[in-house]
C-alpha cells in the first residue's frame, strides 16, 4: 500500500490509499476501463470516476462507507452553504484522488525509477 492522501470529507479527516487490489476494484467499477483513463476522468470531474475512486480509496479506512453514502458525503460537500451544505470545490476531491493515484508509482516515467541492480554507474 502507498501513502495516503488525507482529506476532509464526510465531517472528517480520511486517509485515501490505493495500492493493486483498490485500482483492481476501481477499474472493475468504472466498467472495466484501465486508470489511465480513470486520471483522464478525474481531471475532467467525471462524477462517476470521482464517486466510485472515493469509495474504493476510502473504505479500506471505513469500513462503514458505501457508494450510496459517499454521494450522499459528496452532495453535502458541494451543496453551496446558503443550502446548507459544506459549498467546497469538487475539483479539490479531484485533485487529491489524482495524487492519491500519482502514488501508487503507477504513473512513473523510467527517469523516475531507481536503477535496476547491477545497473549502477551504467
Amino acid at each position: 500500500m502507498t501513502d495516503a492522501v488525507r482529506i476532509e470529507f464526510g465531517g472528517k479527516t480520511r486517509d485515501l490509499m490505493f495500492g493493486i487490489k483498490q485500482l483492481r476494484e476501481l477499474e472493475t467499477q468504472l466498467g472495466s476501463i484501465p486508470t489511465g483513463a480513470v486520471m483522464s476522468h478525474l481531471a475532467q470531474i467525471g462524477i462517476n470516476a470521482i464517486v466510485a475512486a472515493l469509495y474504493v480509496g476510502l473504505k479500506d479506512d471505513d469500513k462503514s462507507l458505501t457508494v450510496s453514502l459517499v454521494e450522499k458525503m459528496l452532495d453535502q460537500y458541494i451543496r453551496p452553504m446558503s443550502a446548507g451544505g459544506e459549498g467546497k470545490r469538487i475539483k479539490v476531491l479531484a485533485d487529491a484522488l489524482s495524487e492519491a493515484l500519482d502514488r501508487t508509482g503507477l504513473f512513473r516515467s523510467a527517469d523516475e525509477l531507481p536503477p535496476a541492480e547491477g545497473d549502477a554507474g551504467n
